[in-house]
């Protein structure tokens, strides 16, 4: 069962902080941190993917979940990226600022009839227990956005969901 998912854009600074910890525990503290900075989410720097990353992600890789698949920088939008703490229940995954531009030039040139066709492809129980098509394409925008925005100020960004 697919929970929700977070990206975040985080600071240089809130990266090193986050990126700092070497435990999970310490990983899994900072994150849940981040993610009540009401600061942070007046800003629009904390994006809430509900249950629409599962697709997304398979839609912008190879049709699953395995990070490790499709072509960068498309596959690093949500698990591909460094990852901090990746275990079956939780996930928290860091794109670099450095990498961070060349995923959001690679969003904005994302053909949206492809990605339907991809969307329509996925197995019946994921398309169950996500959103329909034109909620992932809202935010499929809104992700786009998070991007561009965090490119511009350097941020990094940060991929968070519970299994």
């Amino acid at each position: 069962m697919t929970l929700p998912g977070f990206l975040l854009s985080l600071s240089r600074d809130e990266a090193k902080v986050l990126f700092a910890n070497r435990e999970p525990e310490g990983v899994i503290s900072t994150i849940n941190g981040f993610l009540e900075l009401e600061e942070l989410r007046f800003a629009k720097r904390i994006l809430d993917l509900e249950k629409t990353w599962n697709p997304l992600h398979r839609c912008l890789s190879d049709g699953t979940l395995d990070p490790q698949t499709g072509e960068p920088p498309l596959n690093q939008t949500l698990l591909g990226g460094r990852h901090l703490y990746y275990q079956d229940d939780r996930y928290v995954v860091l794109v670099r600022p450095d990498m961070v531009r060349h995923v959001a030039t690679a969003l904005a040139e994302v053909d949206a009839s492809q990605l339907e066709a991809k969307y329509k492809e996925l197995p019946s129980d994921v398309l169950e227990e996500s959103a329909d098509w034109p909620a992932v394409q809202t935010v499929l925008k809104q992700i786009a956005a998070l991007y561009l925005g965090a490119a511009d100020d350097g941020n990094a960004v940060v991929f968070t969901a519970k299994r």
